[in-house]
């Protein structure tokens, strides 16, 4: 489907991998809907245009503060403006990010077929985007050398976490 130089496919399309795959979705706490294959960028770093950031985060922090894991929406449904934004949004995403990207939201795939309406928002997500390719390939490359990492989660160091188990069990033998 075609409209005002947006598509909408229920596939990814080939052309786009996951580094060009912006998911759009709620997160309790989340202060906006955005998120990349590799992280939850802050919003500023994206130097969306403000009006655009603004409805964003408006979007987000209503369904946030309103929506109930349990009991849905208070009375049932939420405002009408906040639907209208759920169906303009990714559409708006798409058009400021331009052809480059895709816009996932719901199972359907929301990509511009046009340059970006802010080639400035898309310059700042095109450089994360590189910036964390690269940076896997740095740590790739020195894995492969030989190198080894702590993995941590939270206050948990993983390497120490395993040393602490294995004395804690006998051996395999």
């Amino acid at each position: 489907m075609v409209a005002n130089a947006v598509e909408v496919n229920s596939e990814r399309p080939a052309t786009y991998g996951p580094e060009r795959t912006i998911r759009f979705f709620l997160e309790y706490s989340a202060p906006h809907p955005l998120w990349f294959w590799f992280d939850y960028p802050d919003l500023a770093a994206l130097q969306l245009p403000a009006d655009l950031a603004h409805r964003l985060q408006r979007w987000s922090v209503y369904w946030d503060s309103t929506f109930h894991w349990d009991d849905g929406w208070p009375a049932g449904t939420p405002e009408q403006w906040w639907e209208e934004e759920e169906s303009r949004l990714p559409r708006d995403v798409a058009i400021t990010l331009g052809s480059d990207f895709v816009i996932e939201v719901d199972g359907q795939y929301v990509h511009s077929t046009k340059d970006a309406g802010s080639p400035t928002s898309a310059a700042a997500v095109h450089a994360l985007i590189d910036a964390e390719v690269a940076e896997r390939q740095r740590l790739s490359g020195s894995i492969a050398a030989g190198a080894q990492y702590d993995v941590v989660a939270g206050d948990t160091s993983y390497r120490a976490w395993l040393a602490d188990r294995q004395s804690e069990e006998p051996p395999i033998q």
